[in-house]
């Protein structure tokens, strides 16, 4: 899946493509990322991502996803 997103106040292009369960290649604008990701409750993702570990938390408004990255481990 293709998505366009706001990193850092940058619009980027965003491939997500599925490896198996809970692991994913993520390409922002070109550069790949190898990404483990986990439900940890409702509204709660834990990842791993390029050998670091996140706490990530997620809402909807409407079309839009607010993502909020914390715990970098």
């Amino acid at each position: 899946m293709k998505y366009t997103a706001i990193l850092d106040g940058k619009e980027r292009e965003i491939e997500i493509i599925e490896q198996d369960d809970n692991r994913f290649r993520i390409i922002v604008d070109g550069k790949s990322h190898e990404v483990d990701a986990r439900s940890c409750g409702v509204d709660l993702i834990s990842i791993l991502l390029d050998n670091r570990s996140y706490d990530v938390s997620y809402s909807f408004d409407g079309d839009v996803v607010h993502l909020n990255f914390w715990n970098q481990y």
